[in-house]
């Protein structure tokens, strides 16, 4: 059989073709598709094929969508011969599949990037709801259409991240950018040897040893951390009350100069909230956290 083209010359149909996709999101995707002749390396998809299927096209977002038996089916696309060529642009970058970040650990998450393999570029999260979870600005590289960055849960209880959920944007690195390399000081090695010379190199176990929840470690990295916070037991170890000051003998100054203080109406709470507030100052003068201040820069509002 033949059919009309797209340039309105009759092409030789080879046959119809079904075809099983499964998507990087691990969704499966099914198309009914001709096969003509001299076309056989593209695979164009009809719009009586979308129509069927109600699918919407996010240019924006670079996104095909569409519900197939209650899921919500997403399949990224590429522009072709349009003024943001793949991987130029800043993308929207989902999660590959369901991420479970444990209470109190840092956990790796891979995202989907539509760019070509070995672009770098810098991953910017998007403000969410969830405070206690944190994505930081990551310049990473794409490997097999993917990106992997961190995620740190600061809160005491797991979170559930779906997959396909939009964690953010990647953009790619622009010429002009320079990208500085790691120097290498932190190193294993070298943070071994440091811990040799310069501490003391403690052996003793922690009290609270078998409670640490150190996140997603090589085991030869959790060995060199677990050194690391053996030296310093009173900063994790259970304690009322706030952490013990540093040992690092830094200050910070705030010089005023000639500027006039700054003055604002006090606060007003509840009986109840004021306890609570004067224990928590009561705490932290305890605990040499804060010194009292009577000049008239010392009121909390400079502090924040």
């Amino acid at each position: 059989d033949y059919m009309e083209g797209f340039s309105g010359v009759a092409v030789k149909v080879l046959g119809v073709w079904r075809f099983d996709f499964l998507t990087q999101y691990q969704q499966h995707m099914q198309v009914d598709a001709l096969l003509v002749a001299s076309d056989t390396p593209d695979f164009l998809v009809g719009e009586d094929w979308m129509y069927a299927q109600g699918v919407k096209i996010d240019f924006l977002a670079s996104e095909m969508k569409w519900y197939a038996d209650d899921e919500k089916i997403v399949v990224p696309f590429t522009g072709i011969g349009t003024s943001t060529a793949r991987g130029t642009g800043a993308a929207k970058v989902r999660l590959l599949k369901q991420a479970k970040v444990v209470t109190q650990t840092m956990h790796h998450v891979h995202l989907a990037v539509e760019a070509p393999d070995g672009s770098v570029g810098m991953f910017v999260p998007k403000p969410r709801k969830e405070r206690h979870l944190l994505l930081a600005p990551t310049v990473a590289t794409v490997r097999a259409g993917r990106i992997t960055v961190p995620v740190l849960s600061l809160a005491g209880r797991t979170t559930k991240l779906p997959s396909r959920e939009a964690l953010g944007t990647w953009a790619p690195a622009d010429a002009d950018m320079e990208i500085l390399e790691v120097s290498g000081e932190l190193d294993r090695a070298n943070v071994k040897q440091w811990i040799a010379e310069m501490l003391k190199a403690i052996t003793e176990p922690l009290s609270n040893e078998a409670d640490l929840q150190m996140g997603d470690m090589e085991e030869g990295d959790r060995d060199l951390m677990m050194q690391l916070l053996r030296n310093y037991p009173a900063l994790i170890e259970p304690r009322k009350g706030c952490p013990p000051m540093t040992t690092l003998g830094v200050e910070h100054e705030i010089h005023t100069d000639d500027a006039a203080p700054i003055k604002v109406p006090p606060r007003r709470h509840a009986h109840t909230e004021q306890m609570v507030v004067d224990a928590e100052v009561d705490q932290m003068l305890n605990d040499g956290v804060v010194e009292e201040g009577n000049g008239a820069w010392g009121f909390p509002v400079v502090l924040v």
